[in-house]
């Protein structure tokens, strides 16, 4: 049985935000570097709409979003997190990130699953000091989630080499 609540009204817009400063350990005498990332896009998995039993909504690294279940994907702007390391140019890094989390609405919980950048978790900065880094991931849509707009914050880590 179609719900009309559901049909009509589950509006999800899941925003990983991803951001902040870092800065290496100073060893053997030498003094520390700091390594930036700055968030330029949020995940956004766009709007949906639950037509009975739920089911899962996926955004890819390169930005292809999917369906499964009962879920309807429906027009509007979509994408994954986009976000930029940046430090002293050729620096090796490591990069870090959780790989599942909670965006709430009122009250209420959606579990965000397989966080994949793209980008390895060992990498270099280019001769400008930047790496360029994509995120998706999947979200778990139960049919009971009231509409709204849900938000959640990742938590991201890199350290220079």
């Amino acid at each position: 049985m179609l719900r009309k609540t559901q049909a009509f009204g589950l509006l999800i817009l899941a925003t990983l935000m991803m951001g902040g400063t870092g800065s290496s350990l100073a060893q053997g005498g030498r003094s520390s570097e700091d390594i930036y990332f700055t968030s330029s896009a949020q995940l956004n998995f766009g709007r949906l709409a639950s037509l009975g039993t739920g089911g899962r909504v996926g955004i890819t690294a390169d930005g292809v979003r999917w369906s499964q279940g009962s879920i309807q994907l429906l027009s509007g702007p979509f994408g994954p997190a986009q976000l930029t390391l940046s430090g002293r140019p050729n620096r090796l890094f490591l990069f870090f990130v959780q790989q599942n989390g909670t965006l709430s609405h009122q009250g209420s919980d959606l579990r965000m699953e397989r966080i994949q950048c793209s980008i390895p978790a060992f990498g270099r900065l280019d001769r400008n000091g930047r790496a360029d880094v994509s995120c998706g991931a999947e979200l778990a849509i139960d049919m009971s989630a009231p509409a709204g707009l849900y938000n959640g914050t990742v938590q991201a880590l890199v350290i220079y080499l």
